[in-house]
């Protein structure tokens, strides 16, 4: 097992040791795994949340008509132009949204640690943003709820899983960069 194997008396405490080393490396590796599959999950539930409260607006909003309106103070074409707007606006902040569910889940499954971190970033943003809407319309987070606790959990998770991406790589480099020659 050693290659010299146990010194005098001490082969419980060698292999006490050897075990809780193994115990520490598979721990880490099981925690590391399930933060990626998890942020992948999270990431991918948001794209597909994303795609169909997308698709779901634009047809509620497209269907809605001009004569459906109780109140007309605005003209027919007013109101066209303002539905064009809304439109624009979902799928603005959709695209986004399929942008931060794309880094994450590229970045969890290829274990890219400037995916991951430019994903927590934009969730972050997304997250302060929808924070500023929902508190100056005076309703909470309202209609946003679902996309802000999911991009809360997407920044928190790439946060971690990105902390630990960067410490395995440093992991892997080696220890002394330095030629002999320059040793003192």
């Amino acid at each position: 097992m050693f290659p010299f194997g146990p010194i005098g008396g001490e082969s419980s405490r060698v292999e006490e040791y050897y075990n809780w080393n193994i115990f520490f490396v598979v721990s880490d590796m099981c925690t590391f795994n399930c933060k990626k599959w998890t942020l992948f999950t999270f990431c991918l539930i948001d794209l597909v949340g994303t795609l169909i409260m997308v698709i779901a607006l634009c047809v509620v909003i497209n269907k809605a008509d001009y004569a459906d309106q109780t109140d007309h103070t605005i003209t027919k074409d007013q109101f066209n132009a303002s539905k064009k707007v809304a439109i624009g606006l979902i799928a603005a902040i959709g695209t986004i949204n399929i942008l931060i569910g794309m880094l994450g889940l590229c970045g969890a499954f290829k274990e890219h640690y400037c995916m991951t971190v430019t994903c927590m970033c934009i969730a972050l943003m997304v997250v302060v943003t929808l924070g500023s809407i929902g508190k100056a319309a005076g309703s909470g987070y309202g209609a946003y709820w679902f996309t802000f606790v999911i991009n809360t959990l997407i920044t928190a998770l790439a946060c971690w899983y990105a902390k630990d991406l960067n410490r395995r790589h440093q992991e892997s480099m080696p220890k002394n960069n330095v030629p002999a020659q320059f040793t003192i």
